[in-house]
């Protein structure tokens, strides 16, 4: 497929400035897609019936469904997010981690100087990045969303903190949950924390879907339905009532049922292996601090969604899809210089 391409080119041409270059783009493409969500929800709301429009021209065909920026569905561009936060987030621990360094015993004065300088500057601009990217994922209220962003905090903070003292250890948990506090206060209460307790059908509705997948996997339980086919499926095998599931509202479920158990087999196969060689890549040790957090940073970014996708399907959207791919060989990817070298000694 055409991902796969993506995939083997991405993983074949990478060097290290290229994957730092390609970062940089998916925190500009990422602040972009923030801006265009906040003002729109600001400008228009996010309630396709309540005269909501995507770009501000376009009205979504179901106008029961909540828009944000570019998405229809705002757990769709909460899952791109949780990709894109923890790339801004890496860039921002690496620049940070040097100036640590670099300042040592300077002071306050040279806080300042350091602030004037492009390295002050870059650590600025991706602070601002990550305050609008996560400020944008908190507007959609996506409570799977909030959850995992949750989580990439906490994760930050542990990497950030590791081999530092514990009072570096706390200091760093609190900035990440500072920034969490902040964008909440600042998103509003309405379009976050209370949708955790006032729609709790949401759970209920997905137990439903569930059940059903299952009942569907068990009687095609060795290839599934076929791929693409699970709104097709669920026509024959869903309760009676006004619903009609298209989706499984979980990634894993959806593959078991399309694709069976020799599918998920594949699938859970292909995790075991990027596992142990993200995990070879990070024992190598030749990436050095700067480049070995763009790798912590789309490994986590594909955790994020990876969990996301146990009770939402945002990797069935192209853009989200492409972003994982790209999030995908960051993490595998082998510097282009030691592949040459590689390529030599054979």
């Amino acid at each position: 497929s055409d991902l796969m391409l993506l995939l083997v080119g991405l993983v074949r041409t990478l060097s290290r400035r290229s994957t730092l270059r390609m970062a940089r783009g998916v925190v500009f493409i990422g602040v972009v897609l923030a801006l265009v969500g906040i003002v729109q929800k600001a400008a228009l709301g996010d309630h396709a019936f309540g005269g909501m429009r995507i770009y501000g021209f376009w009205q979504p065909e179901n106008l029961l469904t909540t828009p944000f920026g570019p998405y229809v569905n705002k757990n769709h561009f909460a899952g791109w997010m949780l990709m894109g936060i923890p790339v801004a987030l890496s860039l921002l621990m690496a620049q940070v981690q040097e100036a640590k360094a670099r300042r040592r015993g300077r002071g306050v004065r040279g806080l300042a100087v350091w602030l004037s300088e492009p390295e002050g500057g870059r650590v600025a601009t991706y602070t601002v990045a990550v305050f609008l990217m996560t400020f944008s994922l908190v507007m959609t209220g996506s409570r799977s969303g909030l959850v995992c962003l949750a989580l990439v905090a906490v994760g930050f903070a542990v990497l950030f903190a590791r081999g530092s003292s514990r009072r570096a250890a706390f200091g760093a948990a609190a900035v990440a949950l500072a920034l969490i506090v902040v964008s909440l206060q600042w998103a509003g209460a309405d379009s976050a924390l209370q949708r955790f307790a006032q729609e709790p059908d949401a759970l209920g509705l997905r137990l439903t879907i569930w059940r059903t997948s299952l009942e569907m996997a068990r009687q095609f339980p060795v290839l599934g339905t076929g791929l693409n086919t699970f709104g097709i499926a669920t026509v024959i095998f869903e309760p009676h009532g006004n619903l009609h599931y298209n989706e499984a509202h979980n990634d894993y479920v959806q593959l078991l049922v399309e694709g069976g158990l020799v599918t998920l087999g594949l699938a859970v196969v292909a995790i075991i292996l990027v596992a142990r060689t993200v995990a070879a890549r990070f024992r190598a040790g030749y990436d050095g601090e700067e480049y070995a957090w763009l790798r912590a940073g789309a490994v986590t970014g594909l955790v994020a969604v990876g969990l996301q996708s146990m009770v939402e399907f945002s990797l069935q959207m192209p853009g989200n899809a492409v972003l994982f791919v790209v999030l995908l060989a960051m993490a595998v990817y082998t510097p282009a210089r030691l592949r040459r070298d590689d390529d030599r000694v054979r």
